[in-house]
């Protein structure tokens, strides 16, 4: 579990990083990423829609899946940033393996991490 200094919640929130961030594509997932103006911890949200799976119990593991992969990763994340991702259909098909691959791929692509971690 993200700890909660980290985790998205505000329904407000997600609507305006949907409308005003800047999508990054990956085989699995989607990333929208939005600049705060604060220096604050990223913050981050995982979206698994009901077109993935009509199970509540596997959009809920897709999601603990993508928070585990983050997990290690957090504290390397640039502040300042608030963060979407959006599952596609194909995530049912990937192994936990291809997901963190997937993961860090997409940011190296969206270029978060801190420069003195580097």
């Amino acid at each position: 579990m993200l700890p909660k200094k980290n985790r998205l919640s505000a329904k407000d929130n997600f609507a305006r990083i949907k409308k005003e961030g800047k999508i990054f594509q990956a085989e699995s997932f989607s990333a929208v990423l939005y600049k705060r103006e604060d220096d604050k911890p990223i913050r981050i949200g995982v979206i698994v829609s009901n077109k993935i799976s009509k199970s509540a119990v596997a959009r809920n593991r897709i999601k603990r899946i993508l928070k585990e992969i983050l997990l290690p990763n957090i504290a390397l994340l640039k502040k300042g940033f608030s963060l979407i991702f959006l599952v596609k259909r194909k995530v049912i098909l990937k192994t936990k393996e291809d997901l963190s691959m997937d993961m860090t791929i997409l940011l190296k692509k969206m270029n978060l991490n801190n420069e003195k971690n580097n």
